[in-house]
């Protein structure tokens, strides 16, 4: 079930992508390099232990380097199934998330952004480095993108207020072989275009958070989406099998309500209990 989930993760991404082809790059010089890349990610699952870590970073590296080439943001290297790729409506950012499953059913998180600088137009990239302690310990502390809480990212929301653009970030954690998480991020850009994780962007529940965490049943599913028509992002209602279960999240599950967010004055409001149009 895990790995259609994460195939689902993979085609939403692909399908999510702004066409760009009308820039034209070498598509085959970049087709030759995703052959490389795709050898290289097959020596992960042929390793195990230190050898495993090494595999995995040395793919990441070489991702990342890739992408920093000319020409790199325009192409979709689609030829990689393993990794999901989505883009932002203004054309202007790329996030590529990857997990690679461990034992005891934890996951390693790696993800690289690729943003277009609003003045010269150069391509800076980034990389986004998990930091699992943050979603663990405290996950509402604010980090800078060297602490990542990780996440398959599925989907971009972009909005703008008071001249800054912030591209709110839905996206899915195997959280163990008990619970799974969805999340709510913002990023955002300075003026240096570095990117960092805004805070104190949320409302929900009483409380000014910096991300949104949801964490429940390993066999459910959750459904968290943006729905452009209300101008909304909607989620499913969690709620414990029995009272006695109030935060053991394992237990947790969709309840068949339905709560919202939406975005107010640069601020993601919460709203309880709506009722959900298409």
């Amino acid at each position: 079930m895990k790995l259609k989930f994460l195939n689902g993760i993979v085609i939403i991404s692909i399908l999510s992508i702004t066409t760009v082809y009308s820039q034209k790059i070498d598509s085959i010089f970049f087709a030759a390099k995703a052959e490389i890349l795709l050898k290289q990610y097959s020596m992960i699952s042929n390793s195990v232990g230190k050898q495993k870590k090494e595999a995995e970073l040395a793919f990441r590296d070489s991702l990342y380097k890739t992408l920093q080439l000319d020409d790199a943001f325009y192409y979709t290297f689609s030829e990689i199934k393993t990794i999901g790729r989505i883009s932002s409506e203004d054309e202007k950012l790329v996030i590529y998330t990857w997990n690679i499953p461990q034992k005891g059913g934890f996951n390693n998180y790696y993800g690289i952004i690729q943003y277009q600088a609003k003045k010269n137009k150069e391509i800076q990239t980034y990389l986004l480095k998990e930091a699992s302690e943050i979603l663990t310990s405290n996950q509402q502390s604010y980090a800078d993108i060297s602490m990542w809480p990780g996440a398959l990212y599925y989907k971009i929301v972009e909005n703008k207020y008071k001249g800054q653009t912030y591209y709110t970030l839905l996206g899915f954690h195997f959280k163990d072989i008990l619970s799974n998480m969805k999340l709510i991020d913002i990023l955002a850009f300075n003026n240096e275009n570095t990117p960092y994780f805004p805070q104190k962007h949320f409302r929900y529940a009483g409380k000014t958070l910096n991300r949104v965490v949801f964490e429940y049943n390993e066999k459910v599913q959750m459904t968290l989406d943006y729905n452009a028509g209300m101008e909304m992002i909607i989620f499913d209602h969690l709620s414990p099998s029995r009272p006695s279960q109030i935060d053991q999240f394992q237990f947790y599950g969709p309840d068949f309500s339905y709560d919202g967010l939406k975005f107010e004055d640069g601020i993601w409001m919460h709203e309880s209990d709506i009722s959900v149009t298409n």
